[in-house]
Parts: structure tokens; sequence; C-alpha cells
């Protein structure tokens, strides 16, 4: 359903400014555990043999290096989830404080202008 134009916006500008830092808290919580499951996975080294089994399990377009780099390589999905839950929360932060800002100026000019009538509007 469409919204009528003379609706009003309420925007709670410390809410939204609170979830996007959370959001911003997501990205380096999942970057993180990239990091700790980079190291450990490395540190572990390669658990298959280099025999025929081992190679069809790690080689190939369904093997396991591939699989790896897909989840958590440098482009890998978990990878996107940091950027997407970084760039969402920067997002989040910057349009509360545009919000907040807009009602500050908003607010000043309302008081310039009581002011400058002296009779409250």
């Amino acid at each position: 359903m469409a919204s009528d134009s003379s609706e009003p916006l309420e925007v709670d500008t410390n809410g939204l400014t609170v979830a996007g830092k959370n959001f911003q808290s997501l990205g380096v919580t999942v970057q993180s555990l990239v990091t700790n499951l980079n190291e450990s996975l490395n540190a572990l080294g390669e658990c298959w043999g280099h025999d025929h089994l081992g190679k069809q399990f790690s080689e190939g377009e369904n093997g396991y290096l591939k699989a790896k780099e897909a989840l958590i390589g440098a482009s890998g999905a978990l990878q996107s989830f940091e950027t997407m839950f970084t760039m969402f929360g920067d997002d989040a932060v910057q349009a509360g404080k545009a919000f907040q800002n807009g009602e500050d100026a908003y607010g000043e000019e309302f008081i310039k202008n009581i002011g400058a009538t002296g009779s409250g509007g």
C-alpha cells in the first residue's frame, strides 16, 4: 500500500544509530571469525593424502579447496557478509545523523522564527 505524502515520517534517530553500530559490530565479528578460521585451517595443513582419493577430495570444481575459497576466501561468502554488515551499518549511522541534523536545523529555524516575531509563531 502506497503511503500518503501527508503522513508524518517518524525516525528514532538514536535507535537508528545504535542499530547501525550493531551492524558494524557484526561486520567486525564476522571478519574476526574468518581470520580465526583461516589461521586454524592453515595451521592444520593438508589433512588429505596425495594419492588418487586425496586429489579427488581436494581438487576439482567440487573439491575442498574450491569450497574453502568460496566460503572464506577473499571474495567468499563470509567476506561478503562482513562487507554487507559494515556497509549497512555505516549507512544506518549516517542516516541517523542526517535525520538528527535535519531535526536540529528545523528546531533552530523554528526557535529563530518564534524569537523573531515575539508572538510564538
